[in-house]
């Protein structure tokens, strides 16, 4: 009985030291490429006066439609 649980055991840790190594290779990889795989943020475009106003009016509207039954 105990050389069941012992070798079940030894198969447990064993599965976890290869789950480790391959955590640990890909945390050096990811450590390696220094952050150069990271998204820069864009920039926002600049809207002009118009394209705001239109945005604020869809904003509006978008806020009627919610209060709106499904009917």
């Amino acid at each position: 009985m105990r050389d069941g649980i012992a070798s079940s055991l030894r198969s447990e840790f064993k599965t976890l030291r290869a789950a480790l190594r391959s955590l640990d290779g890909t945390l050096q990889r990811v450590i390696a490429t220094d952050g150069a795989a990271t998204a820069q943020p864009r920039s926002r475009p600049r809207l002009s006066a118009k394209a705001r106003a239109s945005l604020v009016l869809q904003g509006r509207y978008m806020g009627h439609m919610r209060q709106l039954k499904p009917r």
